[in-house]
């Protein structure tokens, strides 16, 4: 798929982090306990950034701790929209 595609740092990062276990988005709709047309909305960027319970699930499966921590940052990229976007620098630790 081409970046062109995700239109959220979030959806790009999470696409890349379940097709790198090979997962299928079933499977992960699965793991994380909702549809597999929510997964399928929230990879497309619908919605923009999803809420914080649901943002708990997904990163609970993903055990690496530079997983959530890039998945973290990528939501928090997400969040700085606006005029004052250009203020906003997000880098993983």
């Amino acid at each position: 798929m081409s970046n062109e595609q995700f239109p959220t740092q979030f959806s790009k990062t999470l696409f890349a982090l379940i097709d790198e276990r090979g997962w299928s988005q079933s499977l992960f709709s699965s793991k994380v306990g909702i549809s597999e047309s929510c997964i399928s909305r929230i990879i497309s960027g619908k919605p923009r950034i999803p809420n914080e319970e649901l943002f708990l699930k997904i990163l609970e499966q993903f055990p690496k701790k530079i997983d959530k921590k890039v998945l973290t940052a990528a939501r928090c990229k997400d969040s700085a929209i606006g005029p004052a976007k250009e203020y906003v620098r997000v880098s993983v630790v």
